[in-house]
Parts: structure tokens; sequence; C-alpha cells
């Protein structure tokens, strides 16, 4: 009996501290579009297409080239050449279709970047509804444990009384049991479901 009370005492500290727990659904939200690797990496996708159709835009650029011969006799004024050269190259199409195709990628990675921010939302606000829903089992679970355990120790006393047989208070004792079981196991739900906030952030 005195394991089943100290274990009682621990789940009940336990469940205080968690109790003391408040989630936050701005900050929550906040530190998820800060901090989630996955959404930074689609955000900097599109700077990246911004930046291909800007490129995409600019003509090529000219180029220059010299040449000088000489034919190393330099008794003779004769054979020595020089020559410079000035092109620049023009692709007809060719730079209104890569204007397209870089346009075309950064709208489809803009869209690619609003639909993952609104799936990350979805599936934070999901996460965090879990966590309330998680919490508000794991404290009804603790106040339901701690009636069962008052509820045997009451029964423990009219048993000692005379007042109760050893059945009835075995049977409170199991119902405590119980109760504690399955308090921690909503305790441990609720430990997992800030687990998965805290990784979405």
């Amino acid at each position: 009996m005195n394991k089943f009370v100290f274990a009682a005492a621990a789940m009940l500290a336990a469940m205080a501290q968690l109790q003391a727990q408040e989630l936050d659904y701005a900050t929550f939200m906040r530190g998820v579009m800060e901090g989630n690797a996955g959404y930074r990496a689609a955000r900097m996708e599109v700077p990246i297409a911004r930046a291909e159709l800007e490129h995409a835009r600019k003509f090529n650029d000219a180029s220059a080239a010299f040449a000088y011969g000489n034919n190393s006799d330099w008794d003779v004024a004769m054979g020595q050449s020089a020559e410079v050269e000035v092109s620049k190259t023009f692709s007809i199409g060719k730079r209104r279709s890569r204007m397209a195709v870089a346009r075309h990628n950064m709208e489809a990675q803009e869209a690619g970047l609003q639909d993952y921010e609104r799936n990350l939302r979805a599936d934070a606000t999901v996460a965090y509804l879990d966590a309330l829903l998680a919490r508000e089992l794991a404290r009804t679970g603790a106040e339901y444990a701690e009636n069962m355990r008052a509820l045997y120790r009451s029964d423990s006393l009219r048993y000692s009384r005379g007042d109760l047989s050893e059945v009835d208070v075995t049977q409170s004792l199991l119902e405590a049991e119980m109760a504690q079981q399955e308090c921690l196991m909503a305790r441990t739900a609720y430990r997992n479901a800030l687990v998965r906030i805290d990784w979405m952030m």
C-alpha cells in the first residue's frame, strides 16, 4: 500500500506541473512559421525563382576580342596585323521563351509556398487542438484518480473499523489503481502531444 501511495503522490505532482503549463496559440503559431525548416526552405525558393526571371529578361552581353600578329622580321615593316572584333548574339524567340518558363516557375514556387503555408497552419492548428484536448483529459484523469484514491482511503478506514468487508476494500483498491493507470496514460498522451508541437516548431 505504501508503494501505491508513493506512486499516486508522484503522479499528482507531475499532473500539477502539467496543469501549470499553458499553451498559447499565437506564440505556438509564430514559432511554427518562424522555426519550421520545411517552410523556411520553401520560402527561399521564391526569391531564387524571381532572380531567375530577372536573369531571363536580360539580353546577352556583348563580347569583344583583340588579336595582334607579327612575322617577327623587324627590318621589314610588313607582316604585322591587328584585329578588333565586337559581337553580340541575338536569339530570336529564345529570350521570350526563357522569360515565360522563368515566370511560370516563379508562379509555381509562389503557389507552392502558399499551399505549404496553408497546410502547415492547418496541421499546426490540429496539433494544438489535440494538445488542448490531451491536457484536459490529463487534468480530468488526475482529478478522477485523486477521487478514487480518497475513496480507497475512506474505505480502508471503514474496513479497519469493521464497517466494510475485505472484498469491498479490495474492489476500491483495484478501482483506484485502474484510475491511476488511466491517469498515467492520459499524461503520456499529453506529453506526446507536447512533443509533436515542439517538433512542428
